[in-house]
């Protein structure tokens, strides 16, 4: 999955994500999913996830 290898590429190693759960919070908002393209390569991606102030998101849950 191209995301995964944007993830390993940016982010701190606690904040990447295994494909299953990433895939079912992308199906579950996928309203509020953007990818950016260029030359046919995944060159990066937006996502926003609903949930309540304070609370921390579980980065690697299905919930």
């Amino acid at each position: 999955m191209d995301i995964s290898r944007i993830q390993r590429e940016c982010y701190s190693e606690y904040l990447l994500e295994s494909v299953d759960p990433f895939s079912a919070k992308l199906s579950a908002n996928s309203d509020f999913s953007f990818i950016a393209m260029q030359n046919d390569m995944l060159v990066g991606y937006v996502v926003a996830l609903p949930w309540m102030y304070g609370e921390m998101l579980d980065v690697d849950g299905v919930d």
